[in-house]
């Protein structure tokens, strides 16, 4: 299991000293627009280059450029998967927004947006959905409201319904058919 304190303050370290070793604080304003823009402010970020495969579990809102298998859990805070970012795992967080490649069921709290560059294959279980037109996504939807539903219907059987027999004169009944 992967400690998001460590991952935070690797991330701020990385965010105040470039590839060269420059404090980006005193780089030019020019220098600075050309960074790419964070997709959320004081969240924890996974780089593109990383790689995670285990457990993510955390107490902080999470952006995710690099690439995890396994699980992400992280409570009642949010989840980006950012346009570079490369996820197979199934992701439990209070809002999940996907940017990037996604393979797994998600589990939102709140919400679940799929942008326009989000390609997901996988189920999803939220009580509000929003898929951008041009976003790629194959799985099933269920807006259930509410924790409990979903808590209450996972790891249940659910009972095929009974065949009705056909009443129509020539077609036998399902039964009747069986033994044909």
């Amino acid at each position: 299991m992967f400690d998001m304190n460590q991952i935070r303050n690797a991330t701020r370290r990385n965010r105040d000293t470039d590839a060269a070793g420059n404090n980006e604080s005193t780089d030019s304003p020019a220098r600075a627009e050309s960074r790419p823009a964070r997709a959320s402010a004081g969240a924890a970020t996974i780089g593109s280059s990383i790689v995670i495969r285990g457990d993510l579990e955390g107490n902080e809102d999470l952006v995710i450029e690099g690439r995890v298998e396994g699980t992400i859990k992280l409570a009642e805070h949010d989840l980006t998967i950012g346009e570079d970012g490369d996820i197979m795992a199934d992701v439990h967080a209070n809002t999940i927004t996907v940017k990037g490649n996604l393979k797994g069921d998600l589990y939102g709290n709140e919400r679940v947006i799929i942008r326009q560059s989000g390609n997901v294959h996988g189920n999803i279980f939220a009580p509000r959905v929003s898929i951008e037109d041009g976003a790629r996504y194959r799985g099933s939807i269920d807006m259930e409201s509410g924790r409990a539903a979903r808590e209450e219907t996972r790891g249940k059987v659910v009972e095929a319904a009974p065949v009705k027999k056909d009443k129509r004169p020539g077609k036998p009944s399902g039964e009747e058919a069986r033994q044909a």
